[in-house]
Formats: C-alpha cells, sequence, structure tokens
C-alpha cells in the first residue's frame, strides 16, 4: 500500500531541506503539499527557483493555502504523516494553539487530533521562551519537532551532505526507507 505524505512549506529560511525531501519522496509516495504565501519567495531567494514552475516537474499534488474544500481540510481524509519543513515560528504557534486558519495549520491541527504522526522541521535560531513553550506543547500533544540542526558523524563534505543529513532523519521518522545517509556506526 502506497503511504500518503503531505508536506507544508513556510516562509522559514531551509528551502533547500523542503525541495531535497519532495525529490527524495515523491518516487516512493502519494505526496501532497501545501504551501504558505511566502514560501514560493524564499524558494527564490535561496534556491534561485519558481516554486510552483518546480512543483509542477515533482510528481505530487499541490493543494492551495485557503482550499478549504481540499480533502486534506478534513480528518476523514486518512494520511500517514505530515511534514512542515522549512516551519516557521509563526506556523508552529498557530498549529500549536489550534489556529486551523489556512491549510497549512489545518492540516496541522487535524494531525495532533487525529493522533497522526507530524514532524515540524523548525528553522529558527536563537529561540525564545515563546518559541520553546510552542515546541513544548506541540510535543506534549504528540507531535515531533526536528530542529533543522544536521550531524557531522557522516564527515558531511558538501552543504548538500547537511542537507541530506536532516532529511534522512525525517524519511526514517516516517517510517520510510531511506539510502542518503547511512545510521551511525552501520
Amino acid at each position: 500500500m502506497v503511504r500518503k505524505i503531505i508536506l507544508g512549506l513556510t516562509g522559514a529560511s531551509g528551502a533547500c531541506y523542503a525541495k531535497r525531501l519532495v525529490e527524495v519522496l515523491s518516487p516512493q509516495v502519494d505526496l501532497h503539499l501545501v504551501h504558505s504565501r511566502t514560501a514560493p519567495l524564499v524558494f527564490h531567494e535561496e534556491l534561485g527557483l519558481n516554486l510552483s514552475g518546480w512543483l509542477k516537474e515533482q510528481k505530487v499534488t499541490v493543494h492551495g493555502i485557503s482550499d478549504f474544500l481540499s480533502p486534506l481540510a478534513s480528518g476523514s481524509n486518512r494520511f500517514d504523516g505530515y511534514v512542515v519543513i522549512p516551519c516557521s515560528m509563526k506556523t508552529l504557534s498557530q498549529i500549536a494553539h489550534g489556529v486551523g486558519e489556512t491549510l497549512l495549520t489545518r492540516v496541522g491541527d487535524i494531525a495532533l487530533k487525529e493522533r497522526r504522526k507530524m514532524i515540524l522541521v523548525a528553522r529558527e535560531a536563537p529561540y525564545s521562551t515563546v518559541h520553546l513553550e510552542n515546541m513544548l506543547r506541540i510535543s506534549q500533544m504528540g507531535g515531533i519537532i526536528f530542529p533543522a540542526s544536521p550531524g557531522f558523524y557522516h564527515d558531511p563534505q558538501t552543504i548538500e551532505d547537511l542537507v541530506d543529513f536532516v532529511v534522512s532523519r525525517v524519511i526514517q521518522l516516517l517510517d520510510l526507507p531511506q539510502e542518503l545517509v547511512k545510521p551511525w556506526k552501520s
């Protein structure tokens, strides 16, 4: 059975993580994506790519940020995991407090209420007390907070190696196979 994964992209820095995750997941899962209004700006600024144009080349179903008629807007629509990558502190806060103002945050609300796997790849530094409290709140409700903090035990040689480390761990947390980075000591 093909797994259904939903990706949320925000305007936080770290578009490279989202791009790589789409590239790796799209051949192996039923991939759905919703992005914030500012995500295309960051995608262009950081990667020099037009997000909409690039997504048309990928095997992904894109849902509009305001499309509450999307199947993703209902808890009756089953999915196996929700990853917000990169996750802005605004989006994390809205999810932590049940503010389903956009489809991006509504899916987070659904993931929590339906007890589905949710991974928020937080992209901010340093964290304020408010950020930490919101992260704790998400964690207490069953969400996974995953700071975009790569490890170095795999002997990275390039920025892409560091990106692959974060993406590989997200894929592992989704219980999907990955061959980007070998596990520690294997």
